[in-house]
């Protein structure tokens, strides 16, 4: 049987999300699977060294905030920037 495989944008177009969104979506679930996705409950401490590690990581791996978001297991760039 065929496979046929479609473009993020084509999806994004389908499921009537922001591309953008779609790709944040998509770069979880291929870093975190499935348990990326679920909602998560409850108010996050942060420790200071994990505050200290997120910029250090953007500066020597240079990150983009994207990108931090889903190697930290965040829910958007605005814990980042607040």
């Amino acid at each position: 049987m065929l496979e046929q495989y479609r473009s993020a944008k084509s999806l994004s177009k389908e499921y009537r999300v922001t591309y953008s969104l779609f790709e944040d979506l998509l770069r979880i679930y291929e870093d975190q699977k499935a348990s990326g996705l679920l909602p998560r409950k409850g108010k996050w401490v942060f420790s200071s060294f994990f505050k200290l590690s997120v910029p250090t990581a953007i500066r020597e791996e240079k990150l983009s905030l994207r990108e931090v978001v889903v190697h930290f297991e965040l829910s958007g760039d605005a814990r980042i920037l607040g």
